[in-house]
C-alpha cells in the first residue's frame, strides 16, 4: 500500500510539474512563406514545446532572403502571446549598384590574441558577470593564411544572394567588361566566438576588410566591417581553413557560424553608402575618359618597309615584367596596352627601342576600358606608325603581329597570320587573328598586308586545346579612347 501511494504522488507532482512547466508555444515569423526550423534542421508547425525558463533556437529561412536565428526563452507571457520571429531583410539587390560582382580570395591576417573563444552557461550569466566565464581564451599566436583562389565560402555565399552573374553570351566569356566587372576578396582580421552550453548555440563577431579590385587587380576600394551572426548551433564543424595550424582555437571555430558572419558582413558591404558612392563614381570617371583635351601629335611618314614597321615597335619594362608597345610619332609618342603599362604612378617604366637604345617613358593617358595607354619618352627622328582611323579588315586578310614574345631578348618579332573574326562584345570590337602572340606580345602592332597599323595586340585566348585565338583593339580606339590627333 505504502509504495503505491507514494507511485501515485510522485505521478501527481510530475504531471503538475509538466503541466505548469511544459507549454505548447505558438510560433510564427513576419515573412510570409518563411520556413521555421530547430537547431537540429527540424521544421516547426505552428507550435513548439517550451518549459518555463528553458531556451530553443530557432531559424526562420526564405529564398532570397538574410535568414534569421533567434533564441525562444519559456516564460508565462510566451505562453500567452506566442512567439513571432521578425520579418527577414531581403538581400540587397545587386544590379541596383551597376557592376558584375565575383568572389576573390579569402585570406586571414589575424594578429596574437585576435582570436578569442568565451563560454558561459546560458546569455543571462554573461549579461550578469561576463568576466566569469567557464572558459575565456585568446590565440597565442598570430594567423597569416593567403587562399590566391575563388575561395568556396565566399562562393557559397554568393550563390545563396543571387549574386553571380550567368547571363554572358558565348562571344563575351573572352572579354571582360571593366566598366563593369568586378571581384571582391575578404581579409578576416579578427573573431571572437562565444557560447552557451545550456542552449548549445553561439554567436561570433568578425572583423573583414573587403577589397574590390578590377580585372587588372587594382584596388577599387577598400571597407571593414564588424559583423555579427546569428545565433547558431556551435558545433556543426571546424573552421577548415584553419585545422592544420598550430594554435587549437583555429581548428575549434565552427565554420557554420563564421561562414554567417561573413555573409552578414558581406549585406554590410552591398548597403554602405560609401561603398556605392565609390562604385557611382568609378562609373563617372571612366565614362569621362573620351572627354578629355584632345593631344596634338605631329605625324611621321608611314613606313613602307618591313624593316621600318619593326623599327616602329618598342619593347617596354615595367620592373621583372615587360611588353611591347607601338612608336605614333617620330618625337616619341607611344601607343601599348593599360595592362603594360598600369597607370605610370610610382612605376618606373623603361622603353628600349629596336636599335637597343632605351628611355625613361612617362605616361600620359590611359583607358583601362579598351587596355589602352599612351606614353611619351624624350626622343626624335624615330620611326613611327600611323593608327588607322577607321579600317575594316576584310576575314582572311593576312596580317603581322610585332612585337616581344615571352622574353624580352625577342624584341620585335614577327609573326604572320590572317584577320580570323571581328567580335563584338560589351559594345567594343575586337580584332580575332591566328598570328601567333604570346603575352609579351601585349601592346605591340597588328600590321595589315599592306602596313596599315590596324590594331594594338591585347590578349590570347589560353587552355589545352586552344590555339591560335589572338585578339588586337582596332587602332581607331586610340583616337577616341586616348583623345589624340595628328595636325
Amino acid at each position: 500500500m505504502f509504495p503505491r501511494l507514494i507511485f501515485l504522488f510522485t505521478l501527481f507532482f510530475t504531471l503538475l510539474f509538466a503541466g505548469v512547466h511544459a507549454q505548447t508555444v505558438r510560433v510564427s515569423c513576419e515573412t510570409e512563406g518563411a520556413e521555421i526550423t530547430d537547431k537540429d534542421g527540424r521544421v516547426v508547425s505552428g507550435s513548439i514545446p517550451l518549459k518555463s525558463g528553458t531556451s530553443k533556437l530557432l531559424r526562420a529561412t526564405k529564398e532570397g532572403h538574410r535568414p534569421r536565428s533567434v533564441v525562444a526563452t519559456g516564460s508565462p507571457e510566451l505562453v500567452r502571446n506566442g512567439f513571432s520571429i521578425d520579418a527577414l531583410d531581403p538581400y540587397p539587390v545587386v544590379k541596383d549598384l551597376m557592376h558584375t560582382l565575383s568572389p576573390g580570395s579569402l585570406s586571414f591576417d589575424i594578429p596574437k590574441g585576435a582570436i578569442r573563444l568565451k563560454r558561459y552557461e546560458n546569455e543571462l550569466r554573461a549579461a550578469k558577470s561576463p568576466d566569469k566565464a567557464l572558459f575565456d581564451r585568446s590565440s597565442s599566436d598570430a594567423f597569416e593564411s593567403q587562399n590566391q583562389g575563388e575561395a568556396s565560402i565566399l562562393k557559397e555565399i554568393f550563390n545563396r544572394m543571387k549574386m553571380l552573374d550567368e547571363s554572358n553570351q558565348d562571344d563575351e566569356e573572352f572579354f571582360t567588361d571593366y566598366s563593369s566587372e568586378l571581384r571582391i576578396s575578404a581579409v578576416v582580421e579578427s573573431i571572437e566566438l562565444t557560447e552557451y552550453s545550456a542552449g548549445g548555440y553561439g554567436v561570433m563577431i568578425v572583423r573583414t576588410r573587403w577589397v574590390i579590385r578590377d580585372y587588372f587587380d587594382g584596388v577599387v576600394t577598400e571597407q571593414s566591417f564588424k559583423s555579427v551572426s546569428n545565433p547558431m548551433p556551435a558545433r556543426m564543424g571546424a573552421l577548415y581553413y584553419m585545422e592544420n595550424t598550430s594554435s587549437s582555437l583555429l581548428g575549434y571555430l565552427p565554420s557554420s557560424i563564421f561562414e554567417d558572419a561573413l555573409e552578414e558582413a558581406m549585406v554590410l558591404l552591398l548597403r554602405d553608402e560609401d561603398f556605392r558612392k565609390k562604385l557611382n563614381e568609378r562609373k563617372d570617371e571612366l565614362a569621362a575618359i573620351g572627354q578629355r583635351e584632345i593631344i596634338s601629335i605631329r605625324p611621321g611618314s608611314v613606313p613602307s618597309t618591313l624593316s621600318a614597321q619593326r623599327s616602329a615597335c618598342v619593347t617596354i619594362k615595367r620592373g621583372e615584367a615587360h611588353g611591347s608597345g607601338c612608336i605614333i610619332s617620330p618625337d616619341g609618342y607611344i601607343v601599348t596596352n593599360y595592362h603594360v603599362s598600369g597607370d605610370g604612378q610610382g612605376d618606373t617604366l623603361m622603353v628600349e627601342l629596336n636599335s637597343g637604345k632605351t628611355h625613361r617613358a612617362t605616361v600620359l593617358r590611359t583607358d583601362p576600358v579598351c587596355d589602352l595607354a599612351l606614353l611619351k619618352i624624350e626622343e626624335t627622328g624615330l620611326s613611327c606608325l600611323r593608327p588607322e582611323r577607321s579600317y575594316n579588315p576584310a576575314l582572311g586578310e593576312p596580317v603581322l603581329a610585332i612585337g616581344t614574345p615571352a622574353d624580352a631578348a625577342l624584341g620585335q618579332t614577327i609573326t604572320r597570320g590572317i584577320v580570323s573574326a571581328v567580335r563584338q562584345a560589351h559594345g567594343r570590337d575586337y580584332i580575332q587573328t591566328d598570328a601567333n602572340v604570346s603575352p609579351g606580345n601585349s601592346g605591340g602592332a597588328l600590321v595589315s598586308a599592306s602596313g596599315k597599323f590596324i590594331g594594338v595586340v591585347s590578349s590570347k585566348a589560353f587552355g589545352s586545346v586552344v590555339e591560335g585565338v589572338g585578339f588586337a583593339v582596332p587602332a581607331g580606339y586610340i583616337y577616341e579612347r586616348l583623345n589624340i590627333d595628328f595636325n
